[in-house]
C-alpha cells in the first residue's frame, strides 16, 4: 500500500544502487546528478516542494534557493521564486526506518526523474524511471 512520504529531511539514494545519491549542482542552471561522494540533503513539503540544502548532513544547515526544475528533459537547479511542486509517487515505508518511491511531476504529464548513462536526473516516461530510497535525516 503506497503512503505519503512525510514532511521532512532526507537524503535520496538510488534503490537499486543506495551508493548512487542525488546531489544538486552548486549553482542555479546546473543538472542534478547521482554520485556516491555527496551528503546532499533535501527538504521535502507538505505540498510537494523538494528544495536542495548545503552538502552536508546536518539538519541545520542553511537551505539553498534551488529547487528541482526541468528545462527539456533534464533536472536542473532553478533559484527562481516559484517553485516545481513534486509528487513522490508510489511510497511504501520500508521496515519503519524509509520510503521508496518514485519522484513524479505534479502538472498531469507523468512525468518521472530517471538516471541517464552519465549520473544526469532527467524527466522521463514510465518505462525508464527511476525509483528512489528517502533517507530521514535525524534533527
Amino acid at each position: 500500500m503506497s503512503v505519503a512520504v512525510p514532511p521532512g529531511l532526507y537524503q535520496v539514494q538510488v534503490t537499486s544502487n543506495a551508493s548512487q545519491k542525488v546531489a544538486a549542482p552548486a549553482s542555479a542552471g546546473g543538472n542534478v546528478t547521482v554520485n556516491t561522494s555527496t551528503s546532499q540533503v533535501w527538504q521535502i513539503t507538505g505540498d510537494g516542494v523538494i528544495t536542495s540544502f548545503q552538502t552536508g548532513s546536518s539538519a541545520t544547515q542553511a537551505r539553498t534557493p534551488n529547487v528541482p526544475a526541468i528545462t527539456g528533459n533534464n533536472v536542473v537547479a532553478n533559484a527562481g521564486t516559484i517553485a516545481q511542486q513534486w509528487i513522490i509517487s508510489g511510497a511504501n515505508l520500508i521496515s519503519n526506518t524509509y520510503w521508496t518511491g518514485y519522484v513524479m511531476t505534479s502538472d498531469g504529464t507523468r512525468l518521472f526523474w530517471g538516471v541517464d548513462g552519465s549520473n544526469n536526473v532527467l524527466v522521463t516516461g514510465t518505462s525508464a524511471k527511476t525509483q528512489f530510497n528517502f533517507i530521514p535525516i535525524a534533527v
